[in-house]
């Protein structure tokens, strides 16, 4: 078989930790925005897809690892974080998540999002073919006007 590591990418990586059964995170290589910025999506693991939650975007895969166990880290008891002499290590450290891309962060003083206006219209008054609400036609003539 020939050697494709020139020519293939990694897409995805199940992340593990040694206090978990199953995998903590899924960590995905992907291309947004218009200039196809390179980003790493991390979601929480659970078999069924339609469960997984956002964890994070991030630069590279090692920073949305980091950032995985650092969360994963923080919701174990004391006790997983103590070393063999009796002290507690520090969980790994969060960074930022990396902006949106470029093509979908707000550009300044350009509107997000505008509201088109209603067409204007002429006041009641002088428009022959509106009607004032309390002179509509009661119900019970308008019954008796169709017979």
């Amino acid at each position: 078989m020939p050697d494709l590591s020139n020519v293939t990418t990694p897409v995805e990586w199940v992340v593990t930790h040694s206090a978990a059964k199953e995998p903590i995170a899924i960590v995905r290589r992907l291309r947004l925005g218009a200039e196809r910025e390179l980003y790493f999506r991390a979601v929480t693991w659970n078999a069924d897809p339609a469960k997984r939650e956002l964890v994070g975007y991030w630069g590279s895969a090692e920073e949305a690892v980091q950032n995985v166990y650092g969360l994963f880290e923080r919701s174990l008891p004391p006790q997983f974080l103590m070393t063999g002499g009796g002290t507690a290590r520090q969980p790994q450290p969060l960074t930022k998540p990396k902006p949106p891309p470029a093509s979908a962060r707000p550009q300044p003083n350009v509107p997000t999002h505008q509201v088109p206006q209603r067409a204007a219209r002429p006041p009641a008054a002088q428009n022959p073919g509106h009607r004032v609400p309390d002179r509509r036609m009661p119900a019970r003539q308008l019954v008796g006007a169709g017979r």
